[in-house]
């Protein structure tokens, strides 16, 4: 089944913010071909009902996963969310989500350097390479946590973000992070 639709990343796309109203009636159809495969059939109209469309017609809500920046303070306890490999990239796959949370963070009015923010993790040590780690700030012990749910994006090392840390972190200094509401979701 389609799980999402990956988007060009604009700004105007992630500051969209819409009302339950509007993400009630701004949603797009899409026809079932066969097995997982779908195809683009129009745009929702709020004025038909749901028996006037066909039996395999597939609504799907135009929402933004942008959540804005968040405040987290140094001795803010964190941990990493597993699985969160496959988090679509925006559409633009040369940009990552270092990359993305450096530019968010900025156009906030927070601009901050790349760094590992986190300390802890059953002695990890830091490595100097970086990425853009989905984090919690609730113990994220099951995989699925965060699915669906808020998480935010601060810069972590490759060592703090390995798929299997599960442990808690520590957040060392003061870092403005990018929110994503709605977390691998579908729509």
């Amino acid at each position: 089944m389609l799980k999402h639709i990956s988007m060009p990343y604009t700004q105007n796309g992630a500051a969209l913010t819409l009302t339950a109203e509007q993400e009630e009636n701004c949603r797009v159809l899409y026809k079932h071909i066969k097995d997982d495969l779908y195809e683009f059939a129009g745009l929702y109209d709020p004025e038909k009902k749901d028996h006037e469309y066909p039996d395999g017609m597939l609504e799907l809500p135009v929402r933004s996963v942008s959540g804005g920046v968040r405040y987290v303070a140094a001795g803010t306890s964190v941990w990493n969310v597993v699985g969160s490999s496959g988090d679509p990239w925006n559409g633009d796959h040369n940009t990552n989500w270092l990359e993305i949370w450096g530019t968010e963070v900025a156009k906030a009015g927070h601009p901050q350097e790349a760094k590992c923010y986190v300390s802890g993790s059953a002695g990890k040590k830091c490595c100097i390479d970086l990425c853009g780690g989905h984090m919690v700030d609730t113990p994220n012990t099951n995989p699925g946590l965060g699915v669906n749910g808020v998480v935010f994006i601060i810069p972590i090392c490759k060592a703090h973000n390995i798929w299997r840390n599960t442990k808690e972190m520590t957040v060392s200094e003061d870092v403005w992070a990018l929110v994503l509401n709605r977390y691998h979701q579908m729509g």
